[in-house]
This record gives C-alpha cells, structure tokens and sequence, in this order.
C-alpha cells in the first residue's frame, strides 16, 4: 500500500554530495538553556535595530551641525571677501591721488 503522504514531513534544504549537510533542525527546538531560541534572536535583534536607530539620530545631528558650520563659514567668507574688496578699492583711489 502506497501512503499519499511519502515526502510530506521533508526537508527542503538537502545536501549535495559537494555540499555541507545544514539539515533542517526538526529537533533543535531549545538552546542549552533551555530557553527559546527564536526569543533569544529576537531580543538580539531588538538591541541592534535600538543601536542602530540611535547611530542614526547621532548622525543626523553631526549632519545639521555640520551644515549649520558650512553656512556661518561661507557667509564668513562673503563677508571677508567684499570688506577686502572694498579695501583693495579704497587702496587703489589713494595710490591714484
């Protein structure tokens, strides 16, 4: 008698004969601890999105520092650039008298 269900409980990442044998772990429910193990990833991946969404706000913050740097120093620049214009201006009216 052939059962309809040959194959149904398999696993879907079988081995080649050039590869390693991952197997499927259909018995790996509980860590040496005794403890969940998807609970375990879960947390890990809880504090590295946590570390990462504050990486994210320090950085945003340099960024508008930065920015806010950028703008005094070319305005500085703008500045700087007319007053020794209009000395050089002044400069050359008094050589010329």
């Amino acid at each position: 008698m052939v059962s309809n269900f040959v194959g149904f409980i398999s696993c879907n990442q079988r081995s080649g004969a050039n590869e390693e044998s991952k197997g499927c772990n259909y018995f790996k429910w509980f860590n040496e601890d005794n403890g969940d193990e998807s609970d375990a990833t879960i947390g890990r991946q809880t504090r590295k999105i946590y570390a990462l969404e504050k990486s994210v706000m320090v950085s945003e913050k340099r960024i508008k520092f930065l920015t806010g740097v950028i703008c005094f120093l070319g305005l500085v620049n703008v500045i700087l650039v007319c007053t020794l214009n209009n000395f050089f201006l002044f400069c050359s009216k008094l050589d010329a008298i």
